[in-house]
């Protein structure tokens, strides 16, 4: 134990230090002397309150923590206290979050990919979530790069939000108004929010209703479709103009139950509504034919989702029975989806009218069951899931020679898992886990039938330790992808006369090994990720027919694909200055042979292994007002910096660059009233042309922004106010959290 220096004053004093194994609780009574006791740290979170050691009135605890640290192998960024209370919503938090980067609009663990998140144990089903979660209601979010078994086999990158526990009875409130407008195409994306919170006694009540209105006035796309069969090369140079409406309501409500001190309960509900759905596509498309014009073809498709909603039911109970801890989760999801289109094409060989129409509906029942045995030096989780799901999807297209389809998936997955840790003394903490998962799954269509019954093991370990100041983790997975439903469908969906795609029943599972480890020294984190990569998932094109049109769907590449990614995050405090600055790399090796008839052989080797080079410098000035009445104004000045590279089978071409700068100001008691402009994107550089090169087919388009339609152009001025009195944020936990996504 180290040794400890303390004065006695009058009153009491507690100086509270911590270690990986010990903590040391040393306090000073003038009318009692000094006494000092040494408690085990695994025995003491066991412990229902510190007063079944000192008999005392009150503990009143001053620390500085560190923005970063290391929770087991997880990277945990304190929120709450820091300058990133007042970022804005869960999206700007997320950010300047150690080891997470914004890559085209889209927020990306480095080196994994989009993660899936957890707001106090509940998967977040719609990122949208994400939006309405303001930054002062989360305090703390935890990033876990390689998930262990208690997770689904499909989570590959998790990312925990935990948010401020108000205590207190009566009524909170939180309204917040947000307009993001896009000056080169006069885009516009408005959105508010109403949650309501009342507290009583044992009982929590939340409510609130939340809409937003997407208007795409004007975006403008370029690109370029190449294909070669002996003898002939066909290229189209397309323009692409797109228009859309989108508005949404969501609604929910909960209750939460504290029944007993170790016993609580709850129930939440959730609707979602698209009101308008309207989409307006004009195609202008100059067709060569071995150099010589082809075809002008000039379409129109407007598009409309009727009826597009969704709900979702969850119920919870966590309790605890001597020393066993016991957590249930129970899902109920429903989906609905509906959707017309009429294509008029005008070209110079004939004219051609198409009206399409698509329904899904889907249908998942969850549960989850976790079990905690902790002991003095050591815990242990067991437990089961189990998710059934049910979709059915319907197809037509008139005036097209496809045929109609029907089809019904059932995807049912049992899974049990076991993970055991415990202390090494003197070395450090070793979790190991194992996860076996059965799927049964079944795919009937007009055209096939397609039956899977698989049977897959998934192990994880870690070892953390701390030698000195420096905190580390090495971890080891095994994890997979299932492809979404929409990729497993069988029908045949119809673009243009040049452009069809598709869905392929026959997808396998990706199965990815990772293997990482982790650092933080004070203000300095890092962590590498080594991963390999089989049955990668990829997007791929065919000659449909052996004519001009091509089929579009996704196919399982026979090569494996490795991957390294390494980053190092700096992240101190200079006065007013707070800086967030990131250094990474993300390289991959693929190579895949390809066929092209315009070889001699008739193949082409092509290899995908260009590095991704990235820099992020995150700044926030803190200037703090003379009286307490009024909150600091906040200056952000966010810059982003993607280079080239090659990932997956796509190559990203020329940098992506994001340099954007924020105004913020909080008024009132606790801040409760805030303002916040931020002009993204000041330079209109924040986009990449991205090339699909499958050997006698070549796509190309630019330029790229994210897969999202509220990122066409990030070039937006935004204005955003926020008030909030007394609200507590609170969600339930959920099973079937990964199933849910595919639908």
């Amino acid at each position: 134990m180290k040794h400890l220096n303390t004065t006695a004053k009058m009153g009491n004093i507690f100086s509270i230090f911590a270690s990986n194994a010990l903590l040391v609780i040393l306090f000073c009574l003038i009318s009692y002397g000094a006494q000092a006791q040494e408690i085990d740290s695994l025995l003491l979170r066991q412990m229902d309150s510190i007063q079944q050691l000192f008999q005392i009135e009150e503990i009143t605890v001053k620390a500085s923590l560190p923005k970063t640290r290391m929770k087991g192998d997880a990277i945990c960024t304190r929120v709450a206290g820091s300058v990133l209370e007042q970022a804005g919503t869960a999206e700007d938090v997320l950010s300047k979050v150690p080891g997470i980067v914004v890559k085209q609009g889209q927020i990306e663990v480095l080196g994994k990919g989009t993660p899936i998140y957890y707001i106090n144990g509940r998967k977040v089903e719609d990122p949208i979530e994400l939006e309405r979660l303001q930054s002062t209601e989360i305090k703390e979010v935890e990033v876990i790069r390689t998930p262990g078994a208690q997770y689904n086999a499909d989570a590959n990158a998790i990312v925990k939000i935990r948010t401020v526990k108000r205590e207190g009875e009566g009524w909170g409130l939180l309204a917040s108004i947000n307009d993001a407008y896009c000056p080169r195409y006069s885009n516009n994306q408005l959105g508010g929010q109403i949650n309501i919170n009342y507290r009583f006694k044992n009982l929590d009540f939340i409510g609130g209703i939340a809409a937003s209105d997407h208007r795409l006035n004007r975006f403008v796309a370029k690109n370029t479709q190449e294909m070669y069969n002996p003898g002939k090369a066909f290229i189209q140079s397309a323009e692409q103009v797109y228009k859309q409406h989108f508005t949404s309501m969501n609604y929910h409500l909960g209750i939460d139950w504290q029944i007993r001190e170790n016993h609580s309960a709850g129930v939440r509900m959730e609707r979602q509504d698209n009101l308008i759905g309207h989409s307006d596509l004009y195609l202008s498309d100059t067709v060569m034919l071995n150099g010589q014009a082809s075809d002008l073809l000039e379409s129109r498709s407007i598009t409309t989702s009727d009826g597009l909603n969704s709900w979702l039911a969850q119920a919870y109970y966590s309790g605890k029975i001597h020393q066993l801890e016991f957590n249930l989760n129970l899902d109920y999801y429903h989906t609905h989806q509906r959707e017309q289109a009429v294509t008029d094409e005008i070209s110079t060989a004939d004219n051609r009218s198409v009206e399409t129409s698509s329904r899904a509906d889907g249908n998942m029942y969850a549960g989850k069951l976790v079990i905690a045995y902790p002991s003095k030096i050591s815990i242990l989780h067991a437990g089961a899931e189990v998710s059934l799901l049910m979709r059915h999807n319907q197809y037509r297209a008139i005036g097209s020679p496809i045929p109609a389809d029907t089809s019904r998936i059932r995807d049912n997955i049992y899974g049990v898992f076991a993970d055991y840790g415990f202390n090494i003394p003197k070395a450090g903490v070793l979790n190991v886990g194992i996860r076996y998962e059965c799927t049964d799954f079944r795919s009937r269509s007009l055209q096939k039938e397609v039956k899977r019954l698989m049977h897959n093991v998934y192990p994880s370990a870690s070892f953390c330790t701390r030698i000195g100041q420096v905190e580390s983790s090495l971890s080891y997975a095994v994890k997979t992808y299932r492809p979404n439903y929409r990729a497993l469908r069988s029908s045949i969906e119809y673009t243009n006369r040049y452009m069809l795609t598709s869905g392929n029943p026959n997808l396998k599972n990706e199965i990815n090994h990772q293997a990482a480890i982790q650092a933080r020294w004070r203000f300095l984190s890092g962590v590498m990720t080594y991963e390999y990569k089989k049955n990668g998932i990829f997007d791929w094109a065919f000659s449909y027919d052996n004519n001009d049109q091509i089929m579009m769907y996704w196919v399982n590449l026979e090569e494996p694909i490795h991957r390294l990614s390494a980053f190092i995050n700096a992240s101190p405090t200079i006065g007013v200055w707070h800086m967030n600055y990131t250094v990474g790399v993300q390289k991959q090796w693929l190579k895949m042979e390809m066929e092209d008839c315009r070889e001699s052989n008739g193949k082409r080797i092509i290899r995908y292994n260009k590095p991704m080079w990235i820099f992020n410098a995150n700044n926030a000035f803190v200037f703090p007002t003379r009286t307490k009445k009024h909150g600091p104004w906040v200056v952000e000045i966010n810059s982003e910096l993607f280079s080239a590279a090659h990932w997956g089978n796509a190559e990203l071409m020329g940098c992506n660059w994001n340099l954007s700068v924020v105004l913020q100001k909080t008024w009132l008691k606790n801040d409760a009233l805030s303002v916040r402009l931020k002009v993204n994107d000041i330079f209109h550089t924040a986009y990449q042309k991205v090339k699909l090169d499958m050997g006698n087919i070549i796509f190309t388009q630019t330029p790229m922004h994210g897969e999202q339609r509220s990122v066409y152009d990030p070039q937006t001025i935004s204005v955003s106010v926020r008030y909030r009195l007394n609200y507590m944020k609170k969600e339930h936990n959920g099973a079937g959290r990964e199933t849910r996504g595919r639908l």
